[in-house]
């Protein structure tokens, strides 16, 4: 009876053994990407910025050695509920075979003015009163965007090379600053969160109900609504490493700012960009809206304001390569 016993438990775990290992074969042949899809060595793509903890849970099939293909299928649901969180997403350009991603508060008015002419002969002037509040509407009801996009077509447009996919940053600052005037001061949009209806009488008192409403939430900060929202967390910034993106300029430096539109749309961007920045210049305006966060900076922030600001909006910092201060604002604090 022991001896049958014996016989009868071996037998057993051979045959488990076996359909164990039958069992990994197939998920193996189940997980290869689909015919023609892009299947780049992990290698390539690696985030450089995994340093933010927030971002292991996304990163950890970038790391274990599986296609690329695998990979985007692991973040559809993430990077899907990114962009149903912007107004307006990534801009698909499928004639030019670009991809724009505008963020609130860093050049995204004239830019989604630029894609609306671009894609669909839609004339709105940034500049004018009256039409710079019907761009944004017609952007999010018009304009093709990421979200459109099935996963399979996203891999590939990201994996082809005659695609360039750029983005438009600005100084975390004075990005916030001009959050701060546009929407906040003259006290019209205080159901944004976190204000709930609350009228923060200075910048700095603005500052505050960020910290404050920063504590209870992750630090990806992705509840505050989008006009103060990280940078970060727009344009597939956590899920896609830098080598991704072909062109990100900083709408708060000329030359970078340039230089994005030239690269990424050749002479047509070059004649809007000349034809939004001499206008701009004409009206002795420094920006396309009616205030410049820029020249008021020294107004409202001191150096440490500043560092609050650097401190709760660390990731965008470390992300584009941001000093404390912007650098047209450190060479004029240097000739005075």
């Amino acid at each position: 009876m022991h001896l049958w016993f014996r016989w009868f438990f071996w037998f057993t775990v051979f045959w488990v053994l076996l359909l164990i290992l039958a069992s990994h074969r197939v998920l193996q042949t189940l997980m290869v990407p689909s015919p023609g899809l892009e299947t780049s060595s992990p290698s390539e793509y690696r985030s450089h910025t995994a340093n933010f903890s927030w971002q292991a849970p996304v990163l950890a099939s970038l790391f274990n050695e599986k296609p690329l293909a695998e990979y985007f299928q692991n973040i559809s649901d993430l990077w899907r509920r990114e962009q149903e969180q912007s107004f307006v997403g990534v801009i698909v350009f499928a004639k030019q075979q670009r991809l724009l991603c505008s963020i609130p508060k860093a050049g995204c008015t004239a830019a989604r003015a630029f894609a609306l002419r671009e894609t669909l002969g839609v004339v709105l002037d940034p500049l004018d009163a009256d039409e710079i509040h019907l761009i944004h509407p017609q952007g999010r009801a018009n304009l093709t965007q990421l979200l459109h996009l099935q996963d399979e077509e996203l891999l590939r447009v990201l994996s082809d090379p005659s695609w360039k996919f750029g983005a438009l940053v600005r100084h975390p600052l004075t990005r916030l600053l001009s959050a701060y005037l546009d929407k906040v001061k003259a006290g019209r949009e205080l159901e944004r969160y976190p204000l709930k209806n609350r009228y923060p009488h200075s910048f700095e008192r603005f500052v505050d109900y960020l910290e404050e409403a920063a504590k209870t939430m992750t630090p990806d900060l992705t509840p505050f609504d989008e006009h103060w929202r990280p940078q970060s967390g727009f344009c597939l910034f956590r899920m896609l490493p830098r080598t991704f993106f072909d062109c990100i300029g900083k709408v708060d430096e000329p030359e970078s700012l340039r230089k994005f539109y030239v690269d990424m749309f050749g002479q047509a961007g070059l004649e809007w960009h000349e034809s939004m920045r001499k206008r701009a210049q004409a009206s002795g305006r420094n920006t396309l809206h009616s205030q410049s966060a820029a020249s008021l900076l020294h107004k409202h922030v001191n150096e440490r304001l500043a560092q609050r600001v650097r401190k709760l909006y660390a990731e965008d910092y470390e992300r584009f390569g941001y000093d404390l201060w912007p650098p047209y604002y450190r060479k004029a604090s240097a000739t005075l």
